[in-house]
């Protein structure tokens, strides 16, 4: 049997010999204290590091010019990386592959050619980029001071490399060129990006969420143990291995934060 969050938190109230609420009452303090340890536990118990990667394919917006205040400045193969599955889940992408679709049919999406497009570290990038002469405009790189981060984009064809770097803590896909005799600016719906999430899952603070696992019993048992020992004992050892357990994990989401495309 499953619970929602008000029946768990009562189970754990319980072995406290503490009265039972009801679901006004669940976002009184005591009861969301309850309730949030038993989240830690859940996070502690049934979470692993590897189940943490969902790969899928990954929404990107298009910046439609506007990235810069600065006239003659212009952000037409830039594209924003979304950074949220829903409004609860914060994600961070790796992105391990990106196909422009080239189809020169009247709707491209129902006639899709899509082709690879290779991936250029930022360095490789803006040093590729340098080097191209005749048709080309700029775009800039960093929404800080105007002329320090100029890079040119070629309009005279299609996209072949693309780069992945951060903009004012926003992760950026940039194409290194696009048609202009095609576009105005290149289309987020020309893209195909693929790559893996990783995130905290997060359980809704709401007493009639139920929290999607197969091994209730055990984590039943788990949260009533966790939440006796802080208030019997002072202290919880399954809680102070999630604290460990926490720094391990910020310090590999960090590190291990954005992959440009490469293995």
């Amino acid at each position: 049997m499953k619970y929602d969050n008000l029946t768990l938190v009562n189970k754990c109230l319980d072995v406290l010999n503490e009265d039972r609420i009801t679901s006004s009452e669940f976002t009184y303090e005591f009861p969301q204290k309850v309730y949030s340890m038993c989240e830690d536990v859940y996070y502690e118990s049934m979470v692993n590091f590897d189940d943490l990667w969902k790969p899928g394919f990954i929404h990107v917006s298009a910046d439609g010019g506007s990235a810069s205040t600065t006239t003659g400045i212009e952000a037409n193969t830039l594209f924003f990386v979304s950074r949220t599955e829903d409004a609860t889940n914060d994600y961070t992408q790796r992105i391990n592959f990106v196909d422009y679709n080239r189809s020169t049919e009247t709707d491209p999406e129902l006639a899709p050619d899509y082709i690879p497009m290779k991936c250029l570290d930022i360095h490789e990038f803006v040093r590729m980029q340098d080097a191209v002469n005749g048709s080309y405009e700029v775009t800039e790189l960093s929404d800080n001071t105007a002329g320090e981060s100029m890079v040119k984009i070629r309009t005279d064809r299609d996209p072949t490399y693309y780069t992945v770097f951060s903009l004012d803590d926003t992760e950026v896909l940039m194409l290194d060129s696009y048609d202009s005799a095609k576009f105005a600016a290149l289309p987020a719906a020309r893209l195909r990006v693929f790559g893996e999430k990783i995130a905290r899952p997060t359980n809704a603070h709401d007493s009639t969420f139920i929290v999607d696992d197969q091994n209730w019993p055990g984590f039943l048992r788990d949260c009533q143990a966790a939440v006796y020992a802080v208030y019997k004992d002072g202290r919880s050892p399954k809680l102070e291995n999630l604290a460990k357990r926490n720094k391990v994990y910020n310090e590999y989401a960090k590190t291990d934060r954005v992959n440009y495309g490469r293995r």
